[in-house]
């Protein structure tokens, strides 16, 4: 009795309706998570029993029509049969990419997790401030992530290179990462989000000092260092005027870091894939 409730398209459209609105609060109350995945269960089940029961069968007895030559009037009247079984099989790989897609929004929201990290050069984190996480998403501590080096090119990418390190020191992975080239270690994608200078150590006499930065300029009394890029050299001025350029003996900054596992991905992918050439398909 459920399912042939579920199977009706009105009962299907209002489902990814409310989909829709539970995504929008989620936002704002994050405990309608558990809701919006019993909705995601429910349309997979409406989309299967929908293909399973009226458009596979459907589809079936229109081809037994055609061996037996019940569709001879219609094929003499100009109907195509691959066109008219086109029609038939294309709203079925909608309804199961739709189904692939929402089974792997389904893992990711059981399995997966994110989480966003700000760490210097030449500094080791774990991962510790978690954005989301499924109820069955395992975030290990048998890792470390270390940013190694940061560049910037001549036209203002910034590259990090990034470090996997297990809790004895051993170097598992190695990557250089930017905001367009993510990197993947064991099925975990790590994006660079963004970077930030922290400041500069300066040596003045026998004294040494920390000056933070902000917008490439070190203030301190009167006295500016501005930096044009990541290098140890940045001009001093005084009252506005140029001076000299000063050599620093280090350049802090950090990378923003974000860790994201996603273990419905593929399915993800591959159903989108599907649902776009079933469309173009049915479309041609």
């Amino acid at each position: 009795m459920l399912i042939k409730i579920l199977i009706k398209i009105e009962v299907a459209i209002s489902l990814l309706l409310m989909i829709a609105l539970v995504n929008v609060l989620i936002s704002v109350i994050p405990g309608l998570m558990i809701v919006n995945e019993m909705l995601l269960v429910l349309l997979s089940i409406s989309l299967m029993g929908c293909t399973l029961k009226v458009q596979i069968p459907s589809w079936k007895l229109e081809r037994v029509k055609r061996r037996w030559g019940k569709k001879e009037a219609q094929v003499q009247q100009g109907e195509k049969w691959n066109e008219y079984e086109k029609n038939q099989l294309a709203p079925i790989g909608i309804h199961m990419s739709m189904i692939g897609m929402m089974g792997g929004s389904m893992l990711d929201a059981i399995g997966g997790y994110t989480a966003q990290e700000r760490i210097g050069v030449t500094e080791i984190s774990h991962i510790q401030n978690v954005v989301s996480a499924g109820y069955g998403s395992r975030i290990g501590q048998e890792w470390n992530i270390r940013v190694n080096e940061m560049k910037i090119s001549k036209e203002g990418e910034v590259r990090s290179e990034v470090e996997i390190i297990d809790n004895e020191g051993k170097s598992e992975w190695k990557e250089w990462i930017s905001v367009n080239h993510p990197g993947k270690y064991k099925g975990r994608w790590i994006y660079q989000t963004d970077w930030k200078w922290e400041g500069v150590r300066i040596k003045r006499g026998e004294k040494r000092y920390e000056c933070g930065i902000r917008g490439g300029i070190c203030k301190w009394g009167e006295e500016r260092l501005v930096f044009k890029d990541l290098s140890t050299k940045g001009m001093l001025y005084k009252q506005g005027k140029a001076v000299k350029e000063v050599e620093v003996e280090e350049v802090m900054v950090s990378a923003g870091l974000q860790i994201k596992e996603s273990p419905g991905l593929g399915m993800i992918w591959v159903g989108s894939g599907t649902l776009m050439a079933s469309l173009i398909w049915l479309l041609l």
